[in-house]
């Protein structure tokens, strides 16, 4: 009971009913979410289809979220969505297709792991501060339409709006002589650390192949807090191959006066909320998701256990002892018993048909995982699957997961060459 109330407590009041439903279509609507980035990855650009989709996605777990009152994992899917919104209204927006992938793939990854720090009683909801603010600022740079600074953050993006005062940007600048530049701030955050706190650096991920790249060309932004602003810059200015180091400051911008007509229509919500809705699904889409519900294993447990005691009880009726010194005509009643054991049977097969999955279920999750490997390792695996359209128990895929799971990544990682050796 304690670990309800506990976990619960992490939701708005009286959405309690609402949780295991909540769980289970972010789960799914995730899953798909994989599916299409999956698909779409490796194609040359995103079909309109797809990018439409991703945004229906993303706005659905948007709203869920809000409902349930988890306004980290609204924020954070609500950053995503902005990203294809930008490119459902403007298909010819240039990106860098590597760099939008991995932020979706990263924002997904941990809306799952979210989905299970909300049912653990120990854990606290994560903050998505930082991974929202490189999104946003990827959205920016989209905005510009500069398709080869992609990979770079423009000035605009470097203070969020809303983001404390407290928090400074250092521009470090690096000698052109410094050939691994990205190992240098690893090396300098290192040394920060003992006088400020690092909220996060632009490019964010120092360990990715353009980080040198970045860094080299437009230098690295170190977001932080400190007490001593310049012990701060010293340390900066003092670590190896620094050429120069400078506080960023923020631009005043004036909040500009509505106009009368503006607080009008500010005033009446309803006549602009249409117009951020996702476009609506054709009928045949919607008429798809109405035919299927969500059902609780326990529940479908119980109506298998019930339909059991129904076949028992009809063999103890048509076999029934007493029926053996009945002299009268026994013509209809056996009629009506053969008719009862074809119904029972029926039951019984639909009843296990509905626990019935196909065991690509238990495959989905194989791919992103190869993917996230090839990235890694750089192996060009390609997984194909045969005979995923087999059904078995829901009990069965659940059991196949983990050991699955394993043997692929024991597969990639120690069974495949590396590509030189293959050729």
């Amino acid at each position: 009971m304690e670990t309800a109330t506990s976990i619960m407590a992490k939701f708005d009041e009286g959405m309690e009913s609402m949780l295991d439903t909540y769980i289970y279509e972010e789960n799914q609507l995730l899953e798909q979410l994989d599916e299409i980035l999956m698909r779409t990855e490796r194609a040359q650009e995103i079909a309109p289809d797809d990018i439409a989709e991703i945004f229906r996605i993303m706005h659905t777990i948007k709203g869920s979220s809000s409902m349930m009152g988890l306004s980290n994992m609204q924020k954070l899917s609500h950053a995503v969505e902005d990203l294809f919104s930008i490119l459902r209204d403007k298909p010819d927006t240039p990106y860098d297709k590597d760099t939008l992938f991995n932020l979706v793939f990263s924002a997904s990854d941990s809306l799952k792991n979210e989905i299970d720090v909300i049912q653990d009683d120990s854990a606290e909801l994560t903050d998505f501060t930082q991974q929202i603010a490189g999104i946003r600022a990827y959205a920016d740079v989209m905005k510009l339409g500069s398709a080869q600074n992609a990979v770079a953050l423009p000035k605009e993006a470097i203070f969020e709006e809303g983001e404390s005062d407290e928090i400074c940007a250092l521009l470090v600048k690096y000698s052109e002589s410094c050939l691994m530049p990205s190992v240098r701030a690893m090396l300098l955050l290192r040394s920060l650390g003992n006088v400020c706190e690092v909220t996060r650096t632009i490019p964010s991920d120092l360990d990715a192949d353009t980080a040198n790249d970045v860094i080299a060309k437009d230098g690295l932004v170190i977001k932080l807090i400190c007490d001593d602003k310049n012990a701060v810059l010293e340390t900066a200015k003092n670590a190896m191959n620094v050429e120069d180091a400078s506080w960023l400051e923020r631009e005043e911008k004036p909040s500009p006066q509505p106009q009368p007509q503006q607080i009008e229509k500010e005033e009446k919500p309803s006549e602009t909320a249409p117009k951020e809705e996702p476009k609506k699904e054709s009928k045949s889409k919607s008429s798809d998701k109405s035919s299927i519900i969500s059902v609780k294993l326990s529940k479908l447990d119980a109506l298998l256990d019930l339909v059991s005691e129904i076949v028992i009880t009809e063999s103890t009726v048509t076999s029934s002892p007493d029926l053996k010194g009945f002299e009268g005509s026994l013509e209809r009643f056996n009629t009506a018993a053969r008719n009862l054991k074809k119904l029972t049977d029926e039951l019984q097969d639909v009843v296990m048909s509905i626990r019935m999955v196909p065991v690509s279920n238990a495959f989905s999750k194989m791919s992103r995982v190869v993917r996230d490997m090839n990235q890694k390792l750089h192996k060009n695996v390609e997984l194909k699957f045969v005979g995923e359209e087999t059904e078995v128990d829901k009990s069965v895929v659940d059991i196949l997961n983990d050991p699955l799971m394993h043997l692929v990544r024991n597969a990639v990682d120690h069974g495949i060459e590396e590509p030189e050796e293959r050729e």
